[in-house]
């Protein structure tokens, strides 16, 4: 919905921005959560080091797929 309201540009973007970033907040603290707390609790245990380590290697995996992706239609064009 909210892709829908920037793509069509219906609304003000800066608070089209804050929704977006109020609706993802909790999924966001959900996985830390998730990443950090034991496994008894129904973590992974890894702490805060591991959970970062975790969501670096996610970002820049992303970064990368984006970079080839673009790089391919690029080449492709």
């Amino acid at each position: 919905m909210l892709l829908a309201l920037y793509v069509f540009a219906i609304g003000n973007r800066v608070a089209l921005f804050w929704l977006a970033f109020v609706l993802t907040r909790p999924l966001g603290a959900t996985l830390g959560d998730m990443l950090t707390k034991a496994v008894t609790a129904g973590g992974l245990n890894l702490g805060t080091i591991g959970a970062s380590a975790v969501l670096a290697a996610v970002l820049l995996g992303l970064i990368l797929l984006t970079s080839y992706r673009a790089r391919r239609a690029d080449l492709a064009a």
